[in-house]
This record gives structure tokens, sequence and C-alpha cells, in this order.
């Protein structure tokens, strides 16, 4: 007959079974991290910095415009005008340019190779990085490549290819040492479901799924089967697919013809 458990068996398996905490080093040597006013000082100094920064920033834009307009009046007011332009075209409208910018030239290089461009998505659903099927094919005769957007938004982002079913993609990586002193570059991490397994048969031809970054990011990665993360470019498989760039993939087409 077996004896039944006591509370103090109970309680020691339920304490075996609960997870445990991760603690910072310092608890694990039983020393406490002594916090004071300095350290707090320390932590608030960074955003009150960009703050005061930034502020400084807009005033000095504000000075500018109002020294510009009141000095100049119409031609300053001209000048205000086209500079707000081109910041609108080479900041804001950057990702439609790069878009506009690859499409003219592939439908020039298939127009002149006799290659045949089919969309499968509108322009505007090309920037919305879907997670599965193609925007567009094209057919070159004797393969059919089966491409799919992928759109950086931002240059200064970093994706990485987790497996067959994700992707992690990492905002807002800053270069500047100044960002850095104030604390800017912690850049969060989105995790997003991620589908490679897409088919498309096309009658007697040969297919190749693409995935084309346009524009691209600052930085590609995968993880390998070890378990590393490894940087990666242009011609790189990924499950069943091939990663170009616009320019890249271009220049593929040109050899597919037997163009160099």
């Amino acid at each position: 007959m077996k004896k039944g458990l006591n509370m103090r068996d109970i309680s020691a398996k339920q304490k075996l079974t609960e997870p445990i905490d991760e603690v910072p080093l310092y608890r694990a040597y039983g020393v406490k991290k002594r916090v004071t006013i300095f350290t707090r000082i320390n932590d608030l100094l960074p955003p009150i910095l960009a703050v005061i920064l930034f502020s400084l920033y807009g005033m000095v834009l504000f000075a500018g415009v109002w020294a510009l307009v009141t000095m100049l009046g119409y031609i300053g007011i001209m000048l205000c005008i086209l500079g707000f332009l081109a910041f609108v075209y080479f900041f804001v409208l950057r990702t439609v340019r790069k878009r506009l910018k690859f499409i003219r030239k592939l439908k020039r290089r298939c127009k002149t190779l006799g290659f045949k461009i089919k969309k499968l998505r509108s322009f505007r659903k090309g920037f919305k990085n879907s997670t599965e099927g193609f925007d567009f094919t094209v057919d070159t005769g004797k393969k059919c490549y089966c491409v799919r957007y992928y759109t950086s938004t931002k240059y200064l982002t970093h994706i990485t290819f987790i497996d067959e079913e994700t992707i992690a993609i990492k905002r807002n990586i800053t270069k500047s040492h100044f960002k850095l002193i104030l604390g800017f570059n912690n850049p969060k991490t989105k995790y997003v479901k991620y589908s490679f397994k897409d088919t498309m048969n096309v009658y007697n031809r040969k297919t190749q799924k693409v995935l084309l970054l346009n524009p691209v990011p600052h930085d590609c990665f995968k993880k390998d089967a070890d378990g590393s993360i490894i940087p990666i470019g242009t011609g790189e498989h990924i499950c069943d697919y091939i990663v170009y760039s616009g320019t890249s993939f271009i220049n593929t087409l040109s050899r597919e013809s037997g163009e160099v």
C-alpha cells in the first residue's frame, strides 16, 4: 500500500516544477544594486537632452523660415516651398521612387529581350508586404519567375529569416554616435508570420520563386541550421525562393537571355 505524500514533499515537488525566473548577475551573488539619485538622473538625462536638442532644431528651422520670408518676400516663400517639396521627394517618397524606377527598368529590359510581364497585384498592394502569393511574373519563354516584393519603407532596417514561417524585422537602426550616446539605438524586433510554401504552376515552364527586396534594407540575415545568424546577399536561397535586389534581378534576366 502506497503511503501518501506529506505537505513538505508536495511543497518541494511544487518548487521543482515551478518556472525559475532569471535574476540579474549581481543578485545571484547576493549583492543588491544600489540606486542613488545620480542613477536616476543618469536614466533621465538622455530623453531630456533629446527634447532640448529637437526643440533647438525646431527653433532654428522656424527662425530660418521666418528670416527668408521677411527678407526675401515672395522669393523666400518660394524657397521654403521648394525646400519642403525636396524633403518630401527625397525622404517621404523614397520607397515610391525606388519602386517606380525599378518597374521602368524592368519593363524596358523585358521589352528588349522579348520577355512577358504579368501583373498579379496592383501597384498600391505591392507596398503592403504581402506574406503570401506573388506580385508579378516574368515569362522568359523557358522559365517563369514568380516574384513577390518585400518592401523596406526605411533603409535602416535589419531583416532576419528565422525559418520557413517567420521573419524578424528590426527597424530604426542608427549609426550616429550622437544618437548612440543619447540612447536611441534600442530598436524593437517584430516577428512576422511569413509563407514560403506558395506554389504556381505554369504550363510547359520551369518556375523559380523570387523574393525581391525593393527598396533594399540595410542588412539581411538568416538563421542557419546550427542556429547561428549569418549575413546574406543577393542570390541567396531561402527555402524555394531566391533573394534579389531590383538591379540583380534585372541582371539575372539578361543572363537568362544570353546577354552579359
